[in-house]
């Protein structure tokens, strides 16, 4: 039986690193080089391990809650990166608020681009990271364009990947995170969120919380899982 050539396959893989949108400083990210700081940390980088080892019977995504500076683009990339080498997945990487900006610049006269084009490897992608969710200022357009797109990949089973400075609705005195179809989507402090089912851990437990850090304090990066 014929078999395909290496130089096929390392072409094949250059290009999903190519069609990945990996911004040049995030580049080197992999689970290899993500430096543990605590517990939280190294209970992040095991699920993450986890996530890329059970791909693609792996059921569920990954978001990654945490204030500024504690790893969470530099996991979810690594995550995405380790799935082009060791599964070749097509995976895709969007900074929410880019993403967001992208679709609207399809609406003016002179863009060449329709909404579809720009949503197109967004829907289709095998994993897809949304990074900073919630960093734009929510609208009715921007929630129902999320949602859209939670919605669309939750259906078609895709892997979504989220990071979010927001933290989660059980953590007193934070502002809160509400749960779209089995998955989280930030609202701002002021928006009421609805009653929506709860997100768990990998293992399918009730997730454990940590309260995110103070001032001062060593960054906690609590990874929770979304059906």
């Amino acid at each position: 039986m014929a078999k395909r050539c290496v130089c096929f396959t390392d072409r094949r893989k250059q290009a999903l690193f190519e069609q990945a949108n990996i911004p040049r400083r995030y580049q080197a990210c992999r689970l290899d080089n993500f430096e543990v700081h605590n517990d939280s940390h190294k209970h992040a980088l095991k699920i993450s391990r986890q996530f890329v080892k059970n791909y693609p019977a792996q059921d569920v995504g990954l978001v990654f809650i945490g204030p500024c500076g504690v790893g969470k683009t530099h996991l979810a990339v690594a995550v995405i990166q380790e799935l082009i080498e060791k599964k070749r997945a097509s995976c895709l990487f969007y900074d929410f608020r880019e993403l967001i900006r992208e679709i609207q610049s399809t609406f003016t006269p002179e863009s060449t681009l329709s909404e579809s084009d720009v949503l197109g490897p967004v829907f289709q992608s095998d994993v897809l990271v949304l990074d900073e969710l919630g960093a734009k200022r929510t609208t009715a357009w921007v929630e129902e364009t999320v949602f859209y797109i939670i919605n669309h990949r939750y259906n078609h089973k895709k892997m979504t990947l989220f990071t979010t400075n927001y933290p989660d609705t059980d953590a007193p005195g934070h502002p809160g995170l509400v749960l779209q179809e089995g998955q989280r989507v930030p609202r701002r402090p002021h928006r009421r969120p609805p009653a929506l089912p709860d997100l768990r851990d990998v293992q399918g437990r009730r997730d454990g919380r940590r309260r995110l850090p103070e001032d001062g304090q060593a960054g906690q990066l609590p990874v929770l899982a979304h059906s």
